[in-house]
């Protein structure tokens, strides 16, 4: 029997310690994230990277639709059409002319 009255006293243990508590989380986690983020940010103004912006758009552009093409195998034209507008913005690709 007394082996019994150790199991019960374990369960019971195990059940209070699975409660949860009165304490409430202090702040949203995105608030920590950013505040930690904030505290590593270099005292630095932007300088952009050299070169026409629109290069930059259609070398990014033209790794992402072979990724499309050949990785996942989706057709050239559906791929230029609907993927890697976070890349390359859909408005900026008309201006690529040659390809």
């Amino acid at each position: 029997m007394g082996r019994f009255k150790k199991l019960g006293f374990a369960v019971v243990l195990f059940s209070i310690g699975c409660l949860p508590s009165d304490q409430e989380t202090a702040e949203d986690p995105r608030i920590a994230l950013n505040a930690r983020a904030a505290a590593h940010e270099l005292d630095t103004d932007y300088v952009a990277p050299p070169g026409d912006p629109l290069h930059h758009e259609t070398a990014g552009f033209a790794k992402i639709l072979c990724s499309a093409v050949f990785i996942t195998g989706l057709d050239a034209e559906d791929a230029a059409a609907n993927v890697g507008g976070f890349i390359s913005h859909f408005e900026e690709r008309g201006h690529v002319v040659d390809t």
